[in-house]
């Protein structure tokens, strides 16, 4: 009875997490990867370019580019528009707008984890076999952020229609930077079979 009533007081308050039921929005913009491709990174770089005069954190974030397991309700119904969602999900229909981040398979490949998310060529394939022509998908290469984020970081505003100033962006990147990725070597991560198999 009481699991029942503490489930109503979440819906009446916007407190539940809709996850992927969500009613998409025609200009909500998604943003997808695999999983370990800069995703949190950019996450961050995007959620400091919508509110440049909020502090972003690890408390908030979800707040200002959304995430399907974090967001409750409440968070999508009061977010800025065009709403920023992120997914480690394939190719989803419903979006109009979506920014692709995709990186070298064999520095995403995790021989540890237990995720399940398909393989990176299923995930990755889905979206620029389907999208890659259309003016709607942007697709952003995590190499290429590294190697000039100030640049990209301005195409991927663009993109999205956002307001962004040479100021606005270098504080989104020193804001964010906490957050890159650290660099990493699947030379030494990886088996000779794994790359292999990746590379198949």
């Amino acid at each position: 009875m009481i699991r029942y009533l503490t489930s109503g007081a979440k819906h009446l308050f916007g407190l539940h997490r809709p996850g992927r039921r969500l009613p998409v929005q025609a200009d909500d913009i998604l943003l997808a990867s695999y999983p370990h491709s800069g995703d949190v990174w950019s996450q961050f770089l995007i959620a400091n370019l919508i509110v440049p005069r909020t502090e972003v954190s690890t408390e908030n974030v979800h707040e200002f580019v959304l995430d399907f397991d974090l967001s409750v309700k409440r968070d999508f119904d009061r977010a800025p528009r065009p709403r920023f969602i992120k997914s480690p999900s394939s190719f989803d229909q419903r979006y109009r707008r979506v920014i692709y981040v995709v990186r070298d398979p064999r520095d995403v490949a995790d021989p540890f984890s237990k995720e399940d998310f398909g393989s990176w060529g299923e995930n990755a394939g889905s979206w620029v076999a389907a999208r890659s022509h259309d003016p709607g998908f942007f697709l952003l290469r995590y190499e290429d952020l590294v190697a000039d984020t100030t640049r990209e970081l301005m195409r991927l505003a663009t993109f999205a229609g956002l307001a962004a100033s040479p100021e606005t962006i270098a504080q989104a990147i020193r804001r964010s930077s906490s957050h890159a990725p650290t660099k990493t070597n699947w030379r030494n991560d990886l088996t000779d079979a794994q790359v292999a198999r990746i590379e198949a």
